[in-house]
């Protein structure tokens, strides 16, 4: 978690879509307690970088979609 963490500290405006790809692949982790927080990553992205919020959405959209499958 500490991973998350320090990528969410240095995660600036600029860098908000690459980050949200990041935590995107760390969504596919097998430790849940991992994905849970880059969930939770996912959405403070969403509310703090304006213009962001439709592709975190639709990240977690696709998300939800692969993991009922």
């Amino acid at each position: 978690m500490e991973k998350l963490n320090i990528i969410m500290s240095l995660c600036t405006k600029k860098y908000a879509k690459l980050v949200l790809g990041e935590m995107i692949q760390y969504c596919n982790s097998v430790d849940v307690c991992f994905v849970k927080s880059a969930i939770q990553c996912i959405g403070k992205i969403a509310l703090k970088y304006e213009g962001t919020t439709p592709d975190c959405v639709e990240a977690l959209l696709k998300l939800t979609e692969s993991k009922a499958d």
